[in-house]
Formats: C-alpha cells, structure tokens, sequence
C-alpha cells in the first residue's frame, strides 16, 4: 500500500526529472544555435552526376555538311568553313616554288606566280596576287598536291586576262574547299592522262573585268580524270564563256579524244554567256546540277558533238522549289 511519504517522494523525483530535461533542452538549443553562428569554409560535398548520353552524329558527306553547291557561301567555304580569318595567320616567307606542307600562312604574291611542285600542301591559307597574264597566278605542276581550306583573292584588276589556278602535267591534284574572288578565269584544269583531279567545295564568284573572255572552270586538253563536285561557280562579267568550259583549243585538226573525261555533280553553275559551253569533247557526265542562266541559256553545244554524254537529274535553279529544282534540262 502506498503512503503519504512515497506519494511525496516520487512527486520529489518527476519535478527532479523535468528540470534535468529542461536543462539539456536548453543546453541542445544553444548549442544549435552557436553551430548555426559558425562560418564553415569547407567545399560542399561533390553530388555525382551520370555520364551524358551520347548524340548521334548524322553521317555528313564532309564534315561541314556541304551535300550541293547551292548549299555554299562565302561564310562556308574556304578558311570560314574551320572558323578561320586572316588575323589567325601569319605571313609566308618562303620561296616562290612549294614542295612541301604549309598550313595557316598569308601568301602575298604580288605580281609573281607562285609553283605547285610534287608534295605541296597548302592548308588553311590566303593566296593574295595582283598577277595578269596567262600561265596562272598559282601554276600546278607536280603530283600529289592539294589546296584545302584555302582563299584565294586576286586583285590583278581590269584590262587582261587572270587566271587564278592552271595547271599542267598535274597528277593527283586534290582541291577541297576553296573560295576564289577576282580572276578571270577561275581554274584551267588540264592534266596527265592517267590520274585523277579532284575538286570538291569550290566557290568561284566576284571576277573583274576585262580580258578576251571569262570562264569559270575551263579545261581545253587532257583526258585525266577531273570530278568537280558540290561546287558553285558564278560568272557575271561580259564577254563569259561559261561557268564551265570544255573545248579542244591546241590541235589542229580538232578532235573530240583530245579534251574529256570530266565529272560535275552536285554543282550550281550560274551567271551569263551559257553555264555549260561544251565543244568537241569525250565523256563528259552532268548529274544532279543547277543552272541559273542571266543571259543566254543554260547549257549549249557547239563546234561539233560530244562524245559519251551522260546527262542525268539537271534542273534550272529555283529558290522555291524542292532541291532548289525548276524546270528540268534535257
């Protein structure tokens, strides 16, 4: 049976606990409160983050995307297309024949010619040249060169012919991204008769002038291989061939196995006199290209037949038709 004195004793011993309790209550929340006080510098604890899940990159035909000439521009073509402009060069030094690499060099002609003998690979430069005259402001010479990245700028003026590339005796030359202003004639393409010439990514356009005659891209006697491809050429001055330019020039009789065996796909020729001025020539293939005559017509033969024409998907340029295609060219 309980008594009076334990009912008093345990009441003794509550009130005893109560005051414990509250005191470790209060000492708890100062004691919070001094941690909250305190400044702590240490580096936060590192979250893990996943690997990012991979893209899919979509297989370009180059890395720029280029699929068609009309796709080119002055800001895709050239030094632009690796994001480049003059002030990331420096200036070239060396001597007026390349056998050799050079890469991201300003090459300031002047009024002399400057030879592609074997090996020369220019890369991400500026060809600049005041040259007039035949014989071209870059002459090609040797086997296993290739331009790529590259601008070329001439500023040879009015009043004479200007080529900007010509070639001769040239194996296995390689043109990949070239942006040319200024010649009259852009590239004269003759070569051995055994290797290939490529050219791919060209945009010619802003030519002077002056001189007997304008082309774009002319080869008057080889039978080497040539495929230009995803191009843009555009010929707007007077007195213009064409944008391209076939014809059997230095034999006498003329004969159609004399000049040919050249490739344009994927290509945008433009501007006046006829795109295509094809003469006397052999195995010539047209594929999948656009014309945007301003004077007389899109393409036109003459001085006899070609022989071994492929002529396939030619359409007049549209801006508003499907592939930029307008009325088909047969």
């Amino acid at each position: 049976m309980t008594t009076q004195a334990d009912k008093e004793a345990l009441v003794a011993r509550l009130v005893k606990i109560q005051s414990v309790g509250g005191s470790l209550l209060s000492n708890a929340t100062a004691a919070l409160k001094g941690v909250q006080a305190i400044t702590v510098d240490a580096d936060p604890i590192p979250v893990p983050v996943p690997d990012p899940v991979p893209v899919p990159v979509p297989d370009l035909p180059l890395p720029g995307g280029i699929t068609h000439g009309v796709d080119l521009t002055p800001s895709n073509v050239g030094l632009a297309s690796a994001g480049l402009t003059e002030a990331n060069l420096t200036a070239y030094t060396g001597g007026l024949t390349i056998t050799g690499p050079v890469t991201r060099k300003v090459i300031n002609l002047g009024g002399n010619q400057l030879v592609l003998g074997a090996g020369a690979a220019l890369t991400e430069c500026i060809i600049k040249s005041t040259r007039q005259g035949g014989q071209g402001q870059v002459k090609v010479t040797g086997s296993n060169v290739s331009i790529t990245r590259c601008d070329h700028v001439s500023t040879a003026g009015s009043g004479a012919e200007s080529i900007g590339i010509f070639t001769v005796g040239a194996d296995n030359l390689t043109i990949a991204s070239l942006r040319m202003t200024g010649p009259t004639i852009f590239m004269w393409l003759d070569g051995n008769a055994s290797t290939p010439m490529s050219v791919s990514e060209f945009y010619g356009y802003a030519q002077v002038g002056g001189g007997a005659h304008h082309d774009g891209i002319t080869r008057r006697e080889s039978n080497s291989p040539l495929t230009i491809s995803r191009s843009r050429v555009t010929c707007d001055q007077g007195s213009t061939t064409g944008a391209f330019f076939v014809q059997d020039t230095w034999n006498n009789p003329r004969s159609a196995s004399n000049v040919g065996y050249i490739t344009v796909q994927d290509s945008y020729l433009e501007g006046n006199g006829y795109n295509a001025t094809l003469e006397l020539s052999n195995n010539l293939v047209f594929i999948n290209n656009r014309f945007r005559p301003t004077e007389y017509g899109a393409v036109t033969q003459s001085n006899g037949p070609v022989s071994g024409l492929t002529w396939t998907g030619n359409y007049l340029y549209s801006a508003t038709g499907p592939d930029f295609k307008g009325a088909a060219i047969s």
